[in-house]
């Protein structure tokens, strides 16, 4: 299926969403199968975006700590940047790699921690980055506490946010 465009779908069966982690707080979902269909639509000018984000504010983090289904999505520039780890023990013992920074949004300060590939692929995105600030988006994070600390350690990531997106573009222009 491509994206941007306008698809009819059919044979779809709408079933209630339960699983533990949630990227979205809607109940509902709607599940494919191998009878569903696809169909170019007529375009007609709709456009569905690239990116959907459900962004929270620094300040709510502190209460999705307390929760275990919902993820969050959240923005900042990076203000601190650590240099990457290798074999750094985690909570639980385990060697890891480790990327980690702090990213800002007005007065707010919010350190993160990247574990592993995903931690690997962030420094190679920072190295190669040409624009300053990074501006970050980070989706899918569960958020968690450390030490005192808020610290969002993603754990579900499938893609990694392109800066040609518009909306990126957008709040760099409205950040710098």
């Amino acid at each position: 299926m491509s994206t941007n465009k306008y698809e009819p779908l059919s044979n779809l069966k709408p079933s209630r969403y339960d699983y533990k982690i949630k990227i979205t707080r809607e109940q509902g979902f709607m599940h494919s199968s191998r009878d569903t269909k696809i169909e170019d639509g007529e375009d007609n000018g709709t456009e569905i975006p690239h990116e959907a984000f459900d962004f929270h504010d620094h300040s709510e983090l502190r209460a999705l700590t307390k929760q275990i289904t919902y993820l969050a999505d959240v923005v900042g520039i990076i203000k601190i940047h650590d240099p990457f780890k290798t074999n750094v023990k985690n909570r639980l013992g385990q060697k890891n790699n480790q990327a980690k920074f702090t990213i800002t949004y007005g007065s707010s300060n919010i350190k993160v921690t990247f574990w592993d590939k995903f931690g690997e692929q962030f420094e190679k995105a920072m190295q190669e980055a040409t624009e300053k600030p990074v501006i970050v988006i980070i989706a899918s994070c569960k958020v968690d506490w450390c030490n005192g600390i808020t610290s969002n350690f993603i754990i579900i990531s499938t893609s990694v946010t392109k800066m040609e997106l518009i909306c990126i573009a957008n709040v760099q222009m409205t950040w710098i």
